[in-house]
């Protein structure tokens, strides 16, 4: 049940990464290079 919870959170977490993003006029594909180059 735990994991669950944590995945809710993450999920809404990504949501709303997404909303902001696109709010900012970012594309779903730019937030996804950006995430890629910043774990390198």
């Amino acid at each position: 049940m735990a994991a669950q919870t944590i995945q809710k959170s993450v999920d809404r977490d990504w949501i709303e990464l997404i909303k902001q993003a696109k709010h900012l006029g970012l594309s779903i594909e730019e937030v996804r290079r950006f995430i890629a180059k910043s774990s390198e």
